[in-house]
């Protein structure tokens, strides 16, 4: 899965999911998700963790849930980019 695939994805769950009250296309990648960014809250960000696992077909481990993987859309889609291209190679 390639990272622009995946951050569309995450614009749509925050768009339609988690209403931001933003529109897809002014989501910046590198906008932090907390306060001074998109403003996500505690539960929003627990809700995000839910849905990117339902979206993208993985589980975040205890130990990858951290503000630096969740600091921004490019962050986060780079970190699900390797998930992904780590279970490819353990599925060969």
């Amino acid at each position: 899965m390639k990272k622009k695939e995946i951050v569309k994805g995450l614009k749509e769950i925050l768009v339609d999911k988690l209403d931001v009250n933003l529109k897809m296309e002014s989501i910046k990648t590198d906008v932090p998700l907390y306060e001074g960014g998109i403003g996500l809250d505690s539960i929003s960000i627990v809700n995000l963790i839910g849905l990117t696992e339902e979206r993208f077909n993985f589980r975040f481990e205890d130990d990858e849930i951290s503000t630096e993987i969740f600091g921004s859309l490019d962050a986060l889609s780079s970190f699900i980019e390797k998930k992904h291209a780590a279970a490819q190679v353990f599925n060969l």
